[in-house]
């Protein structure tokens, strides 16, 4: 067991406690304790390579509890910035503080092996320090790369972090170790298969950093210009890069021309996705049965999705097992990880988690998408409505009325003109 060293109150110092124990490879698994205000992540090492600081934590609590126990009663004290202490948290548990403001009869401390912040009564802390050999058991990272909008974290970006990573197991590059381990490390992170830093961009909370970006370009630049008189091969190195690019979608034809469709699918009674009925586009639907037919033989080992923003194309497996072209509309769930997809030869939508997405081989985007969305002319929700069961996501609608457009329209060959395009 470890040995507390105890102090009286009057010989209590300011930085009492030694810093982390950083990492000393590239890459470790964490599990975050806290994310403060101001975006800074505090994590735990749990790597066997590593110091588990994840079990040294249990063992620290566990011994600090037997030895608060033999403090004795407080006495009156002055408080001092930095100084450390013990402290009764929310858990009803004591652990091991720092004092960072004094007001009134409370003070606001840090857990010094968890990182966040709490405001509690003097009556709670006690003017000791506990075990001062043992380092700090989290700690703090910043995201790499990655600028807050406004250069200040706002509170819904701090509340989205929070509700991501606290608690939770993360895969973490480490970009740069600080020159003194108190201050943060800077580091990438990964979970599910995604990066923190696309999640933050898609949500508009965060921007890349161009100076850092510039930096990376730079030192690339220099590397080269050092190797320009070496002769490398790069041979049996290459590997494929993900498709580039967008759909594209068949013409429609001029306004007032009627033209064959097939309804594919329906969003609303006056929103459907149709699909053209003309000799080119049964041949284009062949061909892009086929490519399908040869990617699926071996889909599964296809790279998983690296780029998850909004609009990007993709493979989506179905559940009948197979692949089928998709493009991304957004995140549905951030725990885990779901996002919501549009099928783009069919108009249907599915929610997904990462592992069931796939990167889309350049050839399939050579065919354009079989499902075009149109709105429905003369069509629009009654005024009044006395029908209970409404569409959950547009509720301007009635089922009923989706359930009547359905048996006229669904699957159907029907035709078509444009009377108008956006």
């Amino acid at each position: 067991m470890l040995a507390p060293q105890s102090t009286a109150p009057q010989s209590v110092t300011l930085e009492p406690y030694r810093p982390p124990v950083l990492p000393a490879g590239k890459v470790c698994q964490m599990v975050v304790a806290s994310v403060g205000d101001d975006g800074i992540i505090y994590g735990m090492t749990r790597n066997a390579g590593f110091v588990n600081t994840e079990k040294e934590f249990e063992q620290l609590v566990e011994n600090i509890q037997q030895h608060v126990k033999s403090l004795g009663h407080q006495q009156p004290y002055t408080w001092k910035l930095g100084e450390g202490c013990a402290v009764r948290g929310s858990d009803m548990l004591w652990h091991r503080g720092k004092v960072l403001e004094v007001f009134g009869g409370c003070v606001k401390v840090r857990y010094i092996d968890q990182g966040f912040i709490e405001k509690i009564p003097v009556c709670h802390i006690f003017p000791t320090v506990l075990f001062e050999e043992v380092p700090q058991l989290c700690i703090p990272c910043q995201l790499y790369g990655l600028l807050p909008v406004g250069n200040v974290w706002q509170p819904d970006a701090v509340h989205l972090l929070k509700e991501l990573l606290q608690h939770r197991y993360i895969n973490v590059d480490i970009m740069e170790l600080p020159k003194d381990p108190k201050e943060k490390m800077l580091v990438q992170i990964h979970f599910d298969g995604m990066s923190l830093a696309t999640i933050m961009e898609h949500h508009q909370h965060a921007v890349q950093d161009k100076s850092v970006m510039l930096t990376k370009q730079h030192i690339l630049k220099l590397a080269d210009d050092e190797l320009e008189d070496f002769d490398f091969s790069y041979k049996g190195l290459e590997v494929d890069e993900p498709a580039i690019g967008f759909y594209t979608y068949p013409v429609v034809p001029d306004k007032g021309k009627l033209f064959p469709v097939i309804v594919k699918h329906l969003e609303t009674p006056n929103v459907v996705y149709i699909t053209l009925d003309d000799m080119q586009a049964k041949l284009d639907s062949e061909d892009l049965k086929e490519a399908l037919e040869r990617v699926n033989q071996h889909a599964d080992s296809l790279p998983p999705l690296s780029d998850f923003s909004a609009g990007a194309p993709c493979l989506a497996k179905y559940s009948d097992g197979q692949y089928y072209r998709a493009k991304l509309a957004g995140f549905e769930n951030l725990n885990p990880v779901k996002l919501l997809i549009i099928h783009v030869d069919f108009g249907s939508m599915d929610t997904l988690t990462t592992d069931r997405l796939r990167q889309i081989p350049a050839e399939l985007l050579n065919f354009p998408c079989q499902a075009i969305k149109v709105n429905l002319a003369g069509f629009r929700p009654p005024a009044i409505d006395d029908e209970t069961e409404r569409v959950p996501y547009k509720p301007e609608w009635s089922l009923e009325a989706l359930w009547t457009m359905l048996s006229l329209l669904q699957g159907k060959k029907l035709l078509a003109f444009r009377v108008y395009c956006m």
